[in-house]
């Protein structure tokens, strides 16, 4: 089933130029996997122009009738939580839970990158010696501290850590997750400016 005038039907009494966004023949959208929630789906749309794509996230519970533009929105991310039934039974509802508040609710104005290995990034061309010297530092530092997200149990809920790229920044975004199911996400800066891309 195509998703796209549903979407768009649903967006555009709030936001006329954003549905016929998601109307237009080169855009097209995506239903996003979400096992974690009974109530609510995930929609991501891509236009792909002449010079650039244009991509956003928007959330939909089923309850309220209730749309979410999560597009660098946390907040409104908790709301489509909170109306969406969350299920967290499993690690694997809750990895995905982790992934998807990270995936969706980022800028997607600049590089976004979640990272398995240090391998995933790679060194601007022709990058200046001195870039290249502290790539080759960052190798022998992270190579096998960057692992796939995973899940941590801790005393009051969960810990998922993602080592992310975010612009050039090397960033580690860890999820935090309350039993129930209220999320918040810390961010440290591992590696400012690397001149570092995702492969």
């Amino acid at each position: 089933m195509d998703d796209k005038e549903p979407l768009a039907a649903l967006v555009e009494p709030i936001n006329v130029e954003q549905a016929r966004l998601i109307r237009d023949p080169h855009t097209t959208v995506t239903r996003l996997p979400t096992p974690f929630l009974r109530n609510g789906l995930i929609f991501q749309f891509d236009w792909r122009g002449p010079y650039k794509i244009v991509s956003g996230t928007i959330g939909y519970t089923r309850q309220n009738n209730a749309i979410y533009f999560l597009a660098a929105s946390p907040n409104n991310f908790d709301q489509l939580i909170a109306n969406a039934s969350l299920t967290i039974d499993t690690d694997e509802q809750r990895l995905s839970y982790a992934v998807t508040r990270l995936a969706v609710t980022r800028r997607f104005d600049e590089t976004y990158r979640i990272l398995d290995k240090f391998d995933d990034l790679t060194l601007l061309p022709d990058a200046a010696p001195e870039a290249q010297a502290r790539a080759r530092e960052m190798r022998a530092r992270y190579s096998t501290r960057i692992v796939p997200p995973h899940v941590e149990a801790d005393g009051s809920g969960w810990r998922v850590p993602v080592f992310v790229l975010v612009g050039d920044d090397l960033c580690l975004d860890t999820v935090i997750i309350a039993r129930d199911g209220t999320s918040r996400v810390e961010r440290v800066v591992l590696e400012a400016h690397t001149l570092m891309l995702p492969k």
